[in-house]
C-alpha cells in the first residue's frame, strides 16, 4: 500500500490509505451481513420457508457473531491481529463466493 502513497506524490498520509481500505472492507462485510433481510421475501417465495424460520436463522447468525468476539480477541492476542483478520477475511470471502 505504500506504493499508493508514493504514487500520489506523498500528498496523502499512509494512514489515510489504510483507513480507506478498512472502510471498504467493513462496508463489504456489513453488506454481506445485511443480505438476508433484503432477501426475505424471495427466500420465502423460492423455498417456501416461513418468515419465522428465516428470522430464526438470522437471529442465530447475529448471536454467533456477537459471541465470537472473546474468541477473536484471544486469537488476536495469541497469533497477532494481522493473521487473525486475514483468516477472518478469507473465511468471509470463501463463504460469500462459494457456489
Amino acid at each position: 500500500m505504500n506504493w499508493v502513497a508514493k504514487r500520489l506524490g506523498g500528498r496523502v498520509h499512509y494512514g489515510w490509505i489504510t483507513v480507506g481500505i478498512v472502510f471498504l472492507v467493513l462496508r463489504a462485510a456489513a453488506g454481506t451481513r445485511a443480505t438476508p433481510s433484503v432477501m426475505m421475501l424471495p427466500l420465502e417465495k423460492q423455498f417456501g420457508w416461513s418468515r419465522g424460520t428465516i428470522s430464526l436463522a438470522i437471529s442465530i447468525n447475529l448471536a454467533l457473531y456477537g459471541l465470537i468476539g472473546p474468541f477473536a480477541a484471544a486469537a488476536m492476542q495469541r497469533f497477532g491481529v494481522r493473521p487473525t483478520v486475514l483468516a477472518a477475511l478469507a473465511t468471509l470471502a470463501a463463504s460469500a463466493f462459494r457456489r
